[in-house]
């Protein structure tokens, strides 16, 4: 794409993709203690003379606000993803990568989807994710704030009225802290987290609350028993060895009550979808699902739940301005 000496700023797994490819003469990681990565020096955006070309990397939450800030420094500034779009294959199995392969194939269909939404802050946030993940045209993000904290209870979630919540992929516990605070009448809280270092953030954190519940376990297609290696959102089932850790359905754990299902699991919300085949025929019933893990998330998620046979109504939410935090919202 071009011949020069670049910056790259942020480093990832887009970075080393970045420097197979590029001449990269230096590393602007401001998370890092390092003199150098990958042998390539580590600088500071004071130490950048003016006129240098800066690749952009950052892509996960704030990929605007970080191409923003570096334009505001003068000298070219590019987006990873403008490489990635010219060439794909260089920068094969990264997120971007892989986000925008998928695209190509479920564009047209998921365009349609916008119809099905109920609102036009819906349709409008859904569309800007789409063409992002078409083009990787880091202007499609520039809409968005990053708001990972005001995420799942919006207005029209907190405006029905849930009983109970199973908590996929709790962290550190804030989302239900949350629920219970929007739903002071609840009965139940289900709390879900694999992670053993996660569990203490979240004892901690929901010592106050009443009628919960803090199941070392992930959500899955079936009751049975897995293993885990890894932490936090480092883990990743493994088919022997690691921690054992119980699988539970939605189906299971659901109550005979109204119940808000939030899923956020690292790519296994399919999984856990597939062990809520009886939830998803039921009218009250609603879900939270983030929809951007895997490439084909969103697709597999909307047709999923085209399949229930109870009329729901549909919203679609950004909370960031990176390819993270979509949510698609069924009520």
């Amino acid at each position: 794409m071009i011949d020069t000496e670049v910056y790259a700023f942020g480093y990832n797994e887009h970075t080393q993709a970045l420097i197979k490819h590029v001449k990269v003469i230096g590393i602007i990681d401001e998370y890092t203690d390092k003199a150098e990565i990958d042998s390539i020096p580590v600088i500071s955006l004071e130490q950048l003379a003016p006129g240098i070309t800066i690749v952009n990397c950052v892509y996960n939450s704030r990929a605007f606000s970080a191409q923003a800030r570096l334009e505001t420094l003068g000298g070219k500034v590019l987006f990873v993803g403008d490489f990635i779009r010219d060439d794909p294959e260089a920068f094969k199995g990264t997120m971007l990568a892989e986000a925008f392969l998928a695209m190509q194939e479920d564009y047209s269909l998921l365009k349609q989807w916008q119809y099905q939404f109920h609102d036009e802050a819906s349709r409008q946030q859904y569309l800007s994710v789409l063409d992002f993940r078409r083009t990787l045209n880091v202007r499609h993000l520039s809409c968005f704030e990053v708001k990972i904290d005001a995420q799942y209870f919006e207005p029209f979630v907190v405006n029905r009225p849930y009983l109970h919540l199973i908590d996929g992929g709790a962290y550190d516990g804030a989302d239900s802290l949350r629920f219970a605070e929007c739903f002071p009448n609840y009965k139940s809280i289900t709390i879900l987290e694999p992670s053993t270092a996660n569990r203490v953030l979240i004892a901690d954190k929901t010592k106050a609350l009443k009628h919960s519940t803090v199941l070392g376990a992930c959500l899955g297609d079936r009751e049975t028993t897995v293993h885990f290696e890894g932490e936090g959102t480092a883990a990743k089932m493994v088919s022997s060895g690691g921690a054992a850790t119980a699988m539970r359905t939605i189906d299971t754990l659901v109550k005979q009550e109204s119940t808000f299902v939030k899923l956020d699991i690292e790519g296994a919300e399919m999984q856990a979808l597939v062990g809520a085949a009886k939830t998803l025929h039921r009218v009250d019933a609603g879900f939270g699902i983030s929809a951007y893990h895997l490439p084909h998330d969103l697709m597999h998620i909307l047709d999923w739940l085209k399949m229930s046979e109870v009329k729901r109504q549909f919203f679609f939410r950004h909370y960031s301005n990176g390819i993270a935090e979509s949510v698609v919202f069924a009520l």
